[in-house]
């Protein structure tokens, strides 16, 4: 099968189209490189490309269109860049996908439309992100994942994600808790989380919207906008 490597090729930037000539490449290897932008849909008429390798590089952000015509990948390693942003829906045209590395990146929470469109991944792999928030409806679809991996801050945050984890995959899944002494979050009791019976944002800061602690123990909301803002016990 036709394989690119460009590891170790001083690579920066991937323009849109760049590989638009070689529909039947199979693997492309572009990690430990310079990469810090990838602009447009640069990956364009692969529809052949089962692996594509992207670790260590400085990419800070995963935009919706960047993975667009790779309709067969199999394998996608984002491992050790600086991803800290991933827009709605950025995986949604790899259908196929069975493998995500996302592995120390500096993401901070998950949210449910991240994932969108993974309907035959198996397995998640995203240990060294500091998650605050993880979404509990995020993997609700993804029927045939069998390996979870995250590090997350056990608090108040993650209380509606350990409750929808424990019943799903409580035997599958590596969920550690960073400030726990790498505890699985699986492992914890219930009454772990008692003290997180519903605060409520202040009227005032946050017009009522629902709040979160944060790892500090700040109480966290989000106003309509989607903006996190610092809230207040009432």
């Amino acid at each position: 099968m036709p394989r690119r490597l460009l590891q170790q090729s001083g690579v920066q930037q991937i323009d849109s189209g760049a590989f638009k000539d070689l529909p039947n490449l199979y693997e492309l290897y572009l990690g430990t490189n310079g990469i810090t932008d990838i602009g447009g849909n640069p990956f364009q008429n692969l529809s052949s490309l089962a692996t594509l390798d992207l670790n260590r590089n400085g990419l800070s952000v995963i935009e919706n269109t960047t993975f667009a015509g790779l309709p067969n990948l199999f394998t996608l390693d984002l491992d050790v860049n600086n991803i800290a942003v991933i827009q709605p829906n950025s995986f949604f045209h790899l259908t196929n996908l069975v493998i995500l590395k996302l592995s120390y990146n500096k993401i901070s929470e998950i949210k449910k439309d991240y994932f969108n469109g993974l309907y035959n991944i198996q397995e998640i792999l995203m240990p060294g992100n500091k998650l605050s928030f993880v979404e509990e409806e995020t993997f609700q679809d993804m029927t045939n994942l069998t390996v979870l991996t995250l590090d997350v801050h056990c608090d108040c945050n993650i209380k509606a994600f350990r409750n929808w984890l424990n019943f799903v995959y409580k035997n599958e899944s590596t969920v550690k808790c960073i400030d726990l002494d790498d505890a699985l979050l699986t492992s914890l009791p219930s009454c772990f989380f008692d003290k997180c019976n519903g605060p409520q944002c202040s009227t005032i800061v946050c017009n009522q919207n629902m709040c979160y602690y944060n790892y500090t123990g700040e109480v966290i909301c989000r106003n309509d906008q989607d903006i996190m803002c610092t809230g207040k016990y009432i």
